[in-house]
């Protein structure tokens, strides 16, 4: 498909982007005394989205192929979105 691979590619070059800029901006965001706790919780939450995302994906996959990667796409734009909407903490 035609759409397939501009989606494919969206979906998984712009995903390990979001990793370190939002680390940064957790520790950014807490106080220190805060921080270990804030971080943990955004490891806990990132580990259980890995783990729950490719079965969610698996069943939007039952009933259209390219359902995964609308709905990848269209939340990796939302996130790039909410990025550059965010204010500078420095």
């Amino acid at each position: 498909d035609r759409v397939f691979f501009p989606l494919a590619f969206i979906a998984l070059s712009t995903n390990p982007l979001f990793v370190p800029g939002l680390l940064a901006y957790t520790m950014e965001s807490f106080p220190e005394e805060d921080r270990s706790k804030a971080i943990g919780i955004e490891g806990t939450f990132t580990s259980i989205f890995a783990t729950l995302g490719p079965s969610f994906a698996g069943f939007m996959a039952l009933s259209n192929l390219m359902a995964p990667f609308f709905t990848s796409t269209f939340l990796e734009l939302m996130a790039l979105a909410i990025t550059f909407t965010l204010p500078d903490l420095s």
